[in-house]
């Protein structure tokens, strides 16, 4: 089977999770979230007490592996999901994913996890350079309200404390590191089709995005599973 992947960008908080989900179980794709792999490390250089200076990270990253095995991310077989979404990861994964050496290292792991495989993959440059031959690239946009609604309802089902002006300080950091670093910055491929999730309902948005993927990908590529 060859490869196939479908890109979906997007700011923090834009739906690109959801929707990715979505369009993975609509089509029977796996589904693999780039900025996971950013928060795993994030994790695991808290975890191991190193200083958040470039040097040190860079010292202790041979040292990591990533423990990635169906759809989830291990730490000596425990499954790691709120810990990844820990406001402490949350607050220095932007500064970790903007290392290139990081970036290198986890759109590696990426390419070999879709080897000869069909996928949704999401994160802030999955069109424009981890795979940029993909037949399919969404970026999705959201106004800074919506997203800090989202992000605190989602944080708050986690059982994490969700204040509403941390949350959105913290959506004001990330988007200005994302979009301004050197290497990789947030920004849709010159492809890419840019959805705006802002006024629409979820049901609405996939619609609007199955329209997207069929059009684009239809049979015999992609048959679409029968909605329950």
């Amino acid at each position: 089977m060859s490869s196939l992947v479908i890109a979906i960008d997007g700011g923090a908080a834009s739906g690109k999770s959801t929707i990715a989900r979505a369009v993975a179980a609509r089509y029977e794709l796996e589904y693999i979230d780039s900025g996971s792999f950013y928060r795993f490390l994030t994790y695991r250089f808290l975890e191991l007490r190193v200083p958040m200076e470039e040097s040190a990270v860079l010292a202790a990253l041979p040292a990591i592996r990533f423990e990635f095995r169906l759809g989830k991310h291990r730490r000596k077989g425990h499954i790691l999901t709120r810990e990844l979404r820990s406001p402490l990861v949350e607050s220095q994964v932007s500064f970790v994913a903007a290392i290139p050496a990081i970036r290198e290292k986890v759109n590696e792991a990426l390419r070999q996890l879709v080897e000869g495989r069909r996928a949704v993959v999401e994160g802030r440059d999955i069109g424009t350079v981890v795979f940029p031959t993909s037949p399919l690239k969404l970026f999705l946009v959201a106004d800074l309200k919506v997203r800090n609604r989202r992000r605190v309802h989602q944080r708050r089902g986690l059982g994490l404390r969700a204040g509403e002006e941390e949350v959105q300080e913290n959506l004001r950091l990330r988007d200005r590191i994302d979009s301004t670093r050197s290497v990789a910055p947030l920004e849709p491929a010159l492809d890419a089709l840019i959805v705006d999730t802002s006024q629409l309902s979820l049901d609405e948005t996939l619609s609007q995005i199955f329209a997207l993927v069929e059009e684009r990908l239809g049979s015999p590529q992609l048959t679409p599973c029968p909605l329950p």
